[in-house]
């Protein structure tokens, strides 16, 4: 004798179609709101601004500017502690009452220049010998010695080389930095205010040392 069916009722057989149906609009919607999360977190990362960057008017001077340091690079180090460097650039215009002074921090490329550009606001245009140093690093002028600035385009500066161990920030290298050094190299926790870090690694050893006579091998010809 067959055995008799069980009779599926028309309410149960609707059901069970709705269920894949609210599955896929559940689905759906927990796509939508993953994606939402996930683009404002990326709008929540604040994007790396210049830090010498300002809006510039038809009549502010920029000026590009790369320099390398002497122990900073792919051969020497080519991952400083420190991405940022502050700098001080000097102008000196056509007249010797004409000096202009701009402090910047310059970013570090990740191979060997650290760099920006700079916005040194209203200047006259024209001809000006312009030097720049940064922490504990001799001056340099900049080569070929007279730069022509001007408003309609960003002013590119010639790449500088700054070196270090001007203990002293008098511009010159002499025996009161090497005593000063020294002091440093035979005991850092001695150092105050300074360091002979040179390459900026987090050690203080004989390559910072080479480093050291390194800038003074280089005083003639700066």
């Amino acid at each position: 004798m067959p055995k008799k069916r069980k009779k599926v009722s028309s309410s149960s057989s609707y059901y069970e179609l709705l269920i894949p149906i609210f599955l896929v609009i559940l689905v759906t919607i927990g796509v939508f709101i993953f994606a939402n999360q996930i683009d404002e977190k990326e709008n929540m990362i604040t994007k790396p601004i210049s830090i010498n960057s300002k809006k510039a008017t038809t009549s502010d001077i920029l000026l590009s500017v790369a320099i390398k340091i002497n122990g900073i690079n792919q051969t020497a180090n080519a991952f400083p502690g420190h991405h940022t460097r502050k700098v001080t650039v000097y102008l000196y215009g056509p007249t010797t009452s004409t000096t202009i002074t701009k402090t910047a921090y310059l970013s570090y490329d990740g191979k060997q220049y650290f760099t920006d550009i700079l916005n040194l606001g209203k200047l006259p245009e024209g001809s000006y010998f312009i030097k720049l140093t940064a922490d504990h690093t001799l001056q340099i002028l900049s080569k070929p010695e007279i730069e022509t600035i001007s408003n309609s385009q960003i002013n590119i500066l010639p790449t500088f080389t700054l070196y270090q161990g001007d203990m002293n920030d008098d511009t010159v290298l002499n025996r009161s930095d090497y005593n000063l050094a020294l002091t440093c190299f035979q005991n850092n926790n001695l150092c105050t205010g300074t360091s002979v870090d040179f390459n900026d690694d987090g050690l203080v050893d004989i390559l910072d040392y080479n480093l050291f006579l390194e800038s003074f091998a280089a005083l003639h010809a700066v």
